[in-house]
């Protein structure tokens, strides 16, 4: 027995996160937007502090499963919660104003690729917005021993990630599976 993406051949080839991770970097404005993608760190991992910007996608809890159909057609519904973080490190204790920037910038691009995530995804959505920016204090040890203030600043968001399975029990199922597209399912 064997489980595919509905309208595809295979299951999902990367993790939850992997995926969103690279729809986020992938669709990332190359110029015209501060702060610069080159400027950013992509992760599926939390804080790094590799620069001075980061975008970290992480999986919230389990997927939510839901039989859809029954027997030897099965389809099961796959809702999955990831966490988007925005970091961005400062020399001060002032909110950054990039900070709105980039929570702009991925709630657009989200947005706009609802449902063009790749990979037979049927659809991406943001479930819960940005929550408020927090900021923690990050002590460094500076040249000569002068401690110097660095501030790391926090928001997050919470997306979903929907797609169906269908459950494969030999080869001539494949076929049939193979059919059935993303869009075709009833809810």
């Amino acid at each position: 027995m064997t489980t595919v993406i509905c309208g595809q051949l295979t299951d999902l080839p990367h993790s939850h996160e992997e995926i969103i991770m690279q729809m986020l970097r992938n669709r990332y404005p190359l110029s015209g937007v501060t702060p610069a993608k080159t400027s950013i760190y992509f992760s599926t991992m939390g804080w790094a502090g590799i620069r001075t910007f980061q975008i970290s996608v992480e999986q919230n809890s389990a997927p939510r499963v839901t039989a859809i159909s029954f027997g030897r057609d099965r389809i099961e519904k796959y809702e999955v919660p990831i966490v988007v973080h925005i970091w961005v490190r400062r020399n001060d204790d002032k909110k950054p104003k990039s900070i709105f920037t980039l929570a702009q910038q991925l709630e657009h691009i989200i947005n706009e690729n609802t449902t063009n995530a790749g990979y037979g995804i049927t659809s991406v959505r943001i479930t819960q917005g940005f929550a408020t920016i927090q900021a923690s204090s990050v002590f460094t040890r500076g040249g000569f021993g002068n401690e110097t203030e660095q501030s790391v600043w926090h928001t997050q968001c919470l997306v979903q990630v929907l797609y169906f399975k269908s459950i494969i029990q030999n080869s001539y199922d494949l076929f049939n599976a193979e059919k059935t597209h993303k869009y075709n399912v009833l809810v």
